[in-house]
């Protein structure tokens, strides 16, 4: 009694053409340009004291665009802030209401 045995395999995964491979190498080259980019916007924001969180916003199309962008950020950023401060604390200092009157100048010790 021969019995016939069928070997049921899964159709193979079709192999990807170079097309696909090329397309998926400029793919990963891409997100690869954009990490490097994202990492130097941060490490250009960290070395000027500002929070990292604006790295995404700040990063250009190359590394000279990145870093012109976080100069051109950290400027009006800077300006933005002394503005705030000028506004928010007057350049003349307040009136000391507690204190004891200063003495009065010029008149010197009189004799009784």
């Amino acid at each position: 009694m021969d019995e016939d045995r069928t070997v049921q395999t899964e159709p193979a995964a079709a192999e990807p053409t170079a097309a696909e491979l090329t397309r998926e190498l400029e793919q990963l080259r891409a997100r690869e340009r954009e990490r490097a980019l994202l990492d130097g916007a941060r490490a250009a924001l960290r070395a000027r004291g500002l929070d990292e969180d604006f790295a995404a916003l700040l990063r250009g199309g190359d590394e000279a665009e990145t870093q012109a962008n976080v100069a051109a950020f950290e400027r009006r950023f800077q300006a933005a802030v002394g503005a705030e401060v000028r506004r928010r604390i007057p350049e003349a200092a307040p009136p000391d209401y507690g204190a004891a009157p200063a003495p009065a100048r010029g008149r010197g010790i009189r004799r009784l």
